[in-house]
Formats: C-alpha cells, structure tokens, sequence
C-alpha cells in the first residue's frame, strides 16, 4: 500500500515563517548599522538600528530635546535612525531649503496622506502644487495689507489687556490657576495667571477676525471656542500619529483602522473650517476689508482645487495662532523668571510711551531690547518643538537642531536678550559697538536661527507674526510688572506645543492715572 503523504503541523510551518523574518530582520539591522551609506554617520547604534527609539521620542513629545542631547554628545551630524540624519549647522540652512527645490523634497513619510485630508500648503510635496497655493494666499501677508489691518490688530489686544487688568483686580487669596481665568496670590493687585491660555485666545481671536471677519470670540468669553479646544485635545493623538507613519505597518493600519467616531471628529473638525471659509467667501467685496479680501482680489486661486484651498485656510488659521501664542508663552514666561531682563524692556517700553495708546505698529518697530527679547525667545521657544524632515536624493531624510548649539551660542541654554543687540551696531541701553565687540555674545551664529525657515517655502506670515508678538509683549510689559511664581513652573516643550507657562502679573502702581491707559 501506498504511504500517505502528511502535511507537516502548522505549528512548524509558522515556526519557520517567524525564523525566516527574524533571520531577515538580523540581516537587515547588521546592514543598516554596519554596510549603510550611513554607517559613517556618527551616533547611537540602537539608532541606527531601528527607528524605535525616534518614534519613541515622538510620543513622548522630547524629540528636540532628545536631538539636542545626540548633537552635544556626536557633533553637528548625528544619525537618529536607519535612514535619517539630523544636522546642526548654520550652513544647512542654505544648502538644504534654499537651493532648488527639487533636490530636498518634504519627507512623504512625514507629509504623505494626512488621514484623508486634502493636500495644505504645507503638506504639498510637489514644489509646483506649493507654489500655486503659496501664489493664492500671498496677497494677504504683504505688508501693506497687514498694516491696513492695524485697528483689528490693536482691538484684541488691547481686550487682552483689558481681560488681564481684570483678573489681577480681581485676585484674591485662595484662589488658583484656572486656564485663562482669575489667578491667585495677595490682595496687592497681583495674581497668578497661566499665560498660555490668554495668548492663544488673543491670537486665534486675530486671525478669525481677519481672515473670516469673525473672531472665535474667545478673549469675549473668556474661554476656548469648542473647535479650538478639541484642536488642542487632540495633540497628544497626533504625535501617536506621527509616530505610526515612521513604520510601514503602522501605516497601514493608521488608514485602515481608525476609528469611525475618530474620523468623524476629523471631518467635523475640517468641516468647521469649511464652513468659515464658505461664508466668509459668500461676503465678497461688500462684506468687509479683511484679509481675506486681499486673496480675493488679488489671489491667483484660478489654478487651486477648492478642497486644497481650504485645507490651506485650516493650516493657515493653527499656524497663525498657536504657534505665534506658543512662541510668546515661553518668551513671557522667560521675562517674568529673569528680573534684570524685564527691568531692561521695561525701562525701554516705558521710557518710549506716555500712554498705552501710543504703543502702535509702526512706534513700536524702533525698539532694539524688544526685538532683541523677541528674537532670543524665537531662539529657545520654537513654535514648533519638531523637526521639518527633508527628502536627499539618496533616498535618507534630514532634519535640523541647531538652537542651542553650545559653540554656536555663548551661554547657549540661557535667555540672554543682549546677544541680539551684537547684530545691531551701536544701539541698545549702554551697548555702543566698542562694547559689542568685546561682547562674549559677539562671536554667536545668529544667522543660525530661522525661526520662519528660508527659501521657497519659509513661513509667508512672518509679518503678520512679529507685528503680534511686537504689540502684545510691548503692552504688556507697559501694563504689568512680570514676575516669577514662588515654585518656578518652568515652561516645557510637550509633543507638539509649549505648555505650562504660570507667572506672576502685578498692575503698575507708577502711571499715575487711568488716563494713561485709554
């Protein structure tokens, strides 16, 4: 009789199966450390290995922290994982975004499909589809517009102004924190406030003012919009996100298993937006003199998809707002735990106008301690505590930490102002440029620091940035006193924002009327 042919167990089978990946894998991680065209690169081995520990760091929200840490330990080039490499060199700046746009690409990986999103001007890979989108929105930014737009500018402003002046009024003993409500501390007219929550109402409430003619009403209520408050409720999902999209399964399984009720808070979210923009563009000419009407009349939108447009308007309103607030947060917070520099701008600001009314956009321009202090914290507080990966050729990523290079910056982990007046011959309090050249600051590489990024895509709203940060840190440095908490709660980068900026706001007692303040 014949033997039966028996099939092995399955048990083998799938034995095999997981042998032959593992065996796979081995290979694959003894090239990625040893025979890459990476290998040279120095940095950790468990980095070169596996893209683990970069995704790690993602979650935890320390990737730049993490970078920094790689830099001072390896050196300018660090290898952070099997095919990326981050680099801290001012050079890098021209050679990787300011040569043609072709060469170093966004990273796909990293701003590939967005969850089904349509394609923003900052996810648009495709240097042409960017310069369209960029072409449809320029009109807005340039500086005669933002000017024009001076009285909605100072109107929020001066309500945050105004929204504080209550809180400390109010402060009483026993009270505490409350996000963006009364503070606590003496009945002295001090009282603790987190400083986060005020700025990006101010700052959100701007760009819907401009942009839609119609605020989020935020400074008004004293409270999040819900789409803004669900905005920043999901910032931790993203960076789990982000970290997904590193894998190839994680991709996968990113667009394919998602949640219906996620996804439907996703289009709510975008369709919240839509519906801003719809109205707003059903206004026309007749409805105000916004922005918006600057894209209107004179925006080439004939070539952008309506979908793309408005996934443009949703970018635009985050990146206008919140990283602008976030970036203030740590500047104030840095003023109010660093008396001597406080006392500097305050004499500056103070010395400069009368009244609070004088505080304009173009009076406020010639101060140098503000610019100073305004760039130093564009320096340590990033608007964005990530790196912007690139594509090379070669089929690697790069992406950049270059802030607090110790060699690149004298006293680099401080928040020292008075480097900044170095680039300005012979101004600044006491600071003539025989002076500047005996400054320890003098040999720092300020042209290291781009806060709104160079070349074809660097950010085209530094304008309507600095003339914010300008009027909102003059007024209130003209109305308050900073000062630390008694316990510093120091301002830390977490995932994708800064957060928890307590301080101490105390009304002048040397104005010497309220007429002063209208």
């Amino acid at each position: 009789m014949a033997a039966a042919w028996c099939p092995a167990p399955s048990g083998n089978l799938w034995a095999v199966a997981l042998l032959g990946l593992l065996a796979y894998r081995l290979v694959r991680l003894v090239s990625d450390v040893f025979r890459s065209s990476l290998a040279a690169v120095p940095g950790p081995r468990a980095r070169a290995a596996s893209r683990l520990p970069l995704a790690w760091s993602i979650v935890r929200g320390t990737l730049v922290q993490d970078a920094q840490a790689l830099h001072r330990r390896y050196g300018p080039v660090v290898r952070i994982s099997p095919n990326e490499v981050s680099l801290a060199a001012e050079e890098s700046w021209q050679q990787v975004l300011h040569g043609p746009e072709q060469r170093f690409l966004k990273d796909p990986v990293w701003w590939g499909d967005q969850m089904g999103l349509p394609t923003s001007i900052v996810t648009a890979i495709d240097p042409q589809r960017h310069k369209r989108l960029r072409r449809a929105v320029a009109p807005s930014f340039a500086p005669e517009a933002i000017k024009g737009q001076e009285p909605a500018f100072q109107k929020y402003v001066d309500l945050l102004i105004d929204r504080l002046r209550s809180a400390v009024r109010k402060s009483g003993p026993g009270k505490g924190k409350n996000n963006g409500k009364d503070g606590e501390n003496e009945s002295t007219g001090t009282a603790v406030v987190d400083i986060v929550p005020w700025l990006n109402f101010t700052t959100f409430d701007i760009f819907g003012a401009l942009f839609f003619s119609h605020s989020f009403d935020c400074l008004q209520r004293s409270e999040y919009h819900p789409w803004i408050a669900l905005l920043f409720g999901t910032v931790k999902l993203a960076a789990f996100i982000a970290a997904a999209r590193l894998f190839p399964v994680g991709q996968f399984l990113l667009l394919r298993c998602i949640p219906p009720a996620l996804r439907r808070v996703q289009a709510d979210h975008y369709g919240h937006i839509v519906d801003r923009v719809s109205r707003r563009l059903a206004l026309k000419d007749g409805g105000a003199s916004d922005l918006m009407s600057h894209i209107l009349s004179r925006g080439d939108r004939a070539d952008v998809p309506e979908d793309d447009f408005n996934a443009t308007m949703l970018i635009m309103t985050i990146a206008g707002s919140e990283t602008v607030a976030t970036t203030l947060s740590g500047t104030i917070h840095y003023l109010a735990n660093s008396p001597d520099k406080f006392a500097t701008l305050a004499r500056e600001v103070r010395a400069r106008f009368d009244t609070i009314e004088g505080i304009t956009v173009d009076a406020v321009n010639g101060l140098p301690y503000l610019e100073a202090v305004i760039k130093e914290g564009l320096r340590l507080c990033p608007a964005i505590p990530f790196t912007l990966p690139r594509r090379v050729p070669e089929e690697g990523e790069v992406g950049y930490a270059i802030h607090r290079r110790p060699d690149y910056f004298h006293e680099a982990a401080s928040f020292i102002p008075d480097r900044w007046l170095c680039e300005q011959p012979g101004s600044g309090e006491g600071n003539p440029k025989a002076e500047q050249a005996r400054s320890p600051f003098a040999a720092d590489h300020l042209g290291a620091v781009q806060a709104f990024s160079v070349g074809p895509r660097h950010c085209p709203g530094r304008g309507f940035a600095w003339v914010e940060m300008r009027l909102i840190v003059a007024k209130l440095v003209w109305e308050f006193d900073l000062l630390p908490l008694e316990e510093d709660a120091a301002t830390t980068a977490t995932t994708t924002r800064w957060e928890d900026a307590g301080i101490r706001l105390r009304e002048r007692t040397d104005i010497g009327g309220s007429d002063k303040r209208q």
